[in-house]
């Protein structure tokens, strides 16, 4: 297949389309494209790096040393591993952190994992090397203060998604012209994992300002799926999902707006949690929405998932309550609903209904009582409207990336600047045309970003929302809902940039934007984000035609309790760090459940514990194997690479 046609030329005339002839714009003709000329932009362009070859061609090095993931330890398995022998079992000259030994050049190589692109900026900057520096400290703090001083992440390294501002990384968005770029302080969620001992383990690959259900920038190349080359690795977080299923990391930070951590997370056949809104700060990771803006993870188990939620957040206490109350309880006394508002159960390919029926099977075999005839019907919007009067809630995202860029970056751009240079048309998913609200309207939409529209949107409506949404919950006393994940077989690249005769082969008519046609409400969040819920991934293994499958679990909105209305908590910042802990640890049993009845997550074709990898593209599934619980760690060589510029350009 040939991918270079992924890659068209670059488009800044697209743009003025838009709002041509626009009468009325509050933004300054400095500010706004739409009331300058495309030989005015043409001529005046920000200088960009050199666009993507894809994948730059680099081997990477093994890790040789420790616990091999292959062998089921649990990253609180590993980090024990960590705590207690890492600093012992190396030669006295040579100790070093597993970051360390991982990265540092032996004679056993892996074979391109450059070319999957998860990461960005391989070609542009020193980051193998910055990581190096950080293992280094931690190594020496623990040598001289103890190895309980660098607790409770033990040097573990976590790659942070492409939107989240580092002082350490570039931090660019996925925008070629701030492609040099490092933060001027750190994102807060960055500073949860310096805090707890981990390692910033680089940067992934997002598409720009996150506004894509695919992942692929012109200055980093597209990232693509360990699964299958032409394969949608999802988005926003594609990156992060596909370091995950590669075996790069054990855990991956990603944020969702409308799905952007479920998708990758289903697409690359990982768990996916993406938890309660404020569950993790969001700070410093440039909203693209009043409220939907949520960071979350992609990994290898649920096991993985709660033991770095533990770490970061410090919430041991609150989790051994959660994980004591659901141990105390009975299979059946753990009641999951369906929903016929998030999921469609009959509208599914064969296969797909195939392999979701014997999920259900299973469960309901291991004694869980599942609810399949008496599913929720309220669509919470639909119950509580967006309010006509004060405009869109996505209206917000040209004021958080102007903040973002003067305050994370410390830029004089202005965001039409860094719009309108750099963007590649990568097919009708990875397109920036939403940001213009789709009917040629542009400026109207930002222009919708007043103070009335962002109280609506974050009190009364989620509020409004969450209550109906908890009706089913609260009515059929269910902990849970679950729902097929996608309703294609397959979404492809190819497919998804229109020239054929529908999504997944022509099962759907809709011949454009597949990544969203293709996965149900419940993934991309279109009826749920607003209101605050923990949503969850997990995947079952291969379909009777060897294609990924997962399945999806959502909490109730807000805390447990069913008597406190959603306006006594919908202003909560601090609350949901421990909420829906309680639904977590049922996911785990859910998912051990699975396991056990030999639906566990399957290994991707392209990974580098079991050598599967090859220097061709490939599309045959190996997968099938039992889930294993724990990732191996990410492995780069070091090169010297240009370094970035930090804060205001010259």
């Amino acid at each position: 297949m040939a991918l270079s046609v992924l890659f068209r030329s670059l488009i800044v005339a697209f743009t003025w389309r838009a709002c041509l002839g626009q009468e009325s714009c509050s933004l300054s003709c400095e500010e706004c494209p739409f009331c300058l000329s495309e030989a005015t932009c043409a001529a005046n362009p920000v200088p960009l790096p050199p666009k993507s070859d894809y994948w730059p061609p680099e081997d990477i090095l093994q890790r040789i040393y420790g616990p091999s993931p292959t062998d089921g330890p649990f990253l609180d398995k590993e980090l024990e591993w960590f705590e207690t022998t890492v600093l012992s079992v190396l030669p006295s000259l040579t100790q070093q952190s597993d970051t360390e030994y991982a990265l540092t050049k032996t004679e056993v190589k892996l074979q391109e994992v450059q070319k999957m692109n998860h990461f960005m900026y391989w070609g542009s900057f020193d980051w193998i090397n910055v990581v190096l520096d950080q293992a280094k400290a931690l190594d020496a703090k623990a040598e001289s203060e103890g190895i309980e001083s660098i607790a409770p992440l033990y040097c573990y390294p976590v790659p942070i998604k492409g939107t989240m501002a580092t002082m350490d990384f570039p931090s660019s968005l996925g925008f070629a012209a701030l492609h040099d770029m490092l933060a001027l302080k750190d994102a807060d969620m960055v500073s949860l994992v310096k805090n707890a001992n981990g390692v910033l383990f680089g940067k992934t690959n997002v598409p720009e300002l996150a506004h894509s259900w695919g992942t692929g920038n012109y200055a980093n190349g597209i990232c693509f799926n360990p699964w299958d080359y032409d394969m949608l690795s999802g988005g926003s977080s594609g990156g992060s999902g596909g370091a995950v299923a590669s075996y790069t990391a054990t855990v991956a930070l990603t944020e969702d707006t409308l799905g952007s951590t479920n998708v990758p997370a289903t697409r690359n056949h990982v768990f996916g949690y993406d938890p309660p809104k404020f569950h993790y700060p969001n700070s410093g990771n440039p909203s693209l929405t009043t409220r939907n803006d949520q960071i979350g993870l992609n990994a290898l188990s649920i096991d993985d998932i709660i033991a770095f939620d533990k770490a970061v957040l410090m919430t041991d206490e609150a989790h051994a309550l959660a994980e004591a109350y659901v141990a105390g309880l009975d299979n059946s006394e753990i009641i999951i609903g369906c929903s016929d508002v998030y999921y469609d159960y009959e509208g599914v390919t064969d296969a797909i209904k195939a392999k979701y029926d014997e999920a259900v099977m299973v469960l309901k075999e291991a004694g869980f009582t599942v609810l399949e005839d008496d599913c929720q019907t309220e669509n919470p919007y639909e119950t509580v409207p967006d309010p006509p009067e004060v405009g869109s809630s996505s209206s917000v995202w040209y004021a958080e990336l102007a903040t973002f860029m003067s305050d994370m970056l410390g830029s004089d751009m202005n965001p039409w600047e860094v719009m309108l240079n750099g963007f590649y048309d990568f097919g009708t998913t990875l397109s920036s045309d939403w940001m213009y609200n789709y009917l040629n309207e542009g400026c109207d939409l930002i222009n919708d970003d007043t103070d009335e529209m962002r109280e609506q949107y974050l009190g009364p409506v989620p509020a409004g929302r969450s209550d109906a949404y908890n009706k089913y919950f609260d009515e059929k006393k269910v902990d849970l809902l679950i729902g097929p994940t996608q309703v294609c077989d397959r979404v492809l690249w190819t497919e998804d940039m229109g020239a054929n005769g529908g999504c997944d082969g022509g099962n759907l008519e809709q011949s454009f934007a597949c990544a969203f046609f293709c996965h149900t409400a419940g993934v991309i969040g279109s009826f749920d984000k607003t209101f605050t819920k923990a949503k969850f991934i997990v995947p079952v293994g291969l379909t009777e035609i060897g294609e990924p499958f997962s399945i999806q679990f959502m909490s109730r909105a807000g805390p447990r309790n069913p008597t406190v209305p959603a306006s006594e908590w919908v202003y909560d910042e601090e609350g949901p760090a421990e909420w829906n802990l309680e639904e977590l640890y049922m996911v785990k049993r859910l998912s051990d459940a699975l396991a056990d009845g030999g639906l566990g997550r399957a290994d991707a074709t392209i990974n580098y514990v079991d050598g599967l990898i090859s220097s061709d593209p490939v599309s045959s599934k190996k997968g099938g194997k039992k889930e294993k619980k724990a990732g191996k760690i990410a492995k780069a060589q070091k090169t010297k690479k240009p370094k970035a510029r930090r804060g205001r350009r010259e």
